[in-house]
C-alpha cells in the first residue's frame, strides 16, 4: 500500500472508532449494563425475605387506614371508568356515529354536486369552472 493510502484508512478508521464511542458514551443502556454497584436491594439484611416463613413478621411498612382509604377509592375509580356500561355507552355512540358518517357518505357527492347546480343556475358560482359552459 502506498503511504497516502495508510494514511486515509488510519484516519477514517479513527474517525469510525471516535463516532462508536461518542454512540456508547451517549447510550443509557450501557450505563446500566456497566453499573457494578451493589444493590440496595440485597444490602437490606443481606437477603431477601423468606416468604415461607410463617409466624414472623415480615419487613415492610402496613398502610395506614387513610392510605387504604386513598387506594380503595382510587381503585373504585378505575373499575367505574372500565366498567361495561361505560363500554356500552361508548359503543353505542360509536355506532351512532359511524351510521352519521355513512350517511353522510352516501349524500354527500349528491348535495354537494346539487348545491354547485344551483349556484351556477343563480349567476355567481364561487368557482366558475366547475359550471358547465
Amino acid at each position: 500500500m502506498s503511504e497516502f493510502g495508510t494514511l486515509r484508512c488510519r484516519s477514517l478508521a479513527l474517525l469510525g472508532l471516535a463516532l462508536a464511542v461518542s454512540l456508547v458514551a451517549g447510550c443509557s443502556t450501557v450505563t446500566r449494563t456497566l453499573d457494578f454497584s451493589a444493590d440496595p436491594e440485597l444490602q437490606r439484611k443481606g437477603a431477601y425475605p423468606n416468604i415461607n416463613d410463617s409466624g414472623k413478621p415480615q419487613p415492610g411498612k402496613l398502610m395506614t387506614p387513610e392510605e387504604l382509604d386513598a387506594a380503595k377509592k382510587a381503585l373504585a375509580a378505575k373499575a367505574t371508568a372500565a366498567s361495561p356500561t361505560v363500554g356500552a355507552a361508548a359503543q353505542a355512540e360509536g355506532t351512532a356515529t359511524a351510521e352519521e358518517l355513512q350517511t353522510l357518505a352516501k349524500t354527500h357527492g349528491q348535495t354537494t354536486l346539487q348545491e354547485i347546480q344551483d349556484e351556477c343556475a343563480k349567476g355567481s358560482p364561487a368557482d366558475a369552472t366547475k359550471c358547465s359552459q
